[in-house]
């Protein structure tokens, strides 16, 4: 697996440093997809830019309408704030 790595950091080759899929398809030569991958990861070129998704708990949102939330996004409120300080 150090064909990948060598490759993956070779600037002179299409493909180098970009993400996996386009790796891939510039390099037919590497077939398994989760090998190098394994193999990428540990390279900090690939790791360290790498996107990171967060999945997080969403308060859950109930209405009794259609567009109600955007109902209530347009409410006037100018009368109470002075009591919310401006």
């Amino acid at each position: 697996m150090d064909d990948v790595r060598s490759s993956y950091l070779n600037q002179r080759l299409s493909g180098s440093y970009s993400g996996l899929d386009t790796f891939l398809r510039n390099n037919k030569r590497f077939q398994d997809k989760a090998a190098v991958e394994k193999e990428l990861l540990k390279l900090d070129a690939f790791s360290l830019h790498r996107k990171v998704t967060s999945k997080f708990k969403r308060r859950r949102t109930l209405f009794r309408f259609a567009n109600e939330i955007l109902a209530c996004d347009l409410k006037d409120i100018s009368n109470i704030t002075k009591e919310n300080s401006n």
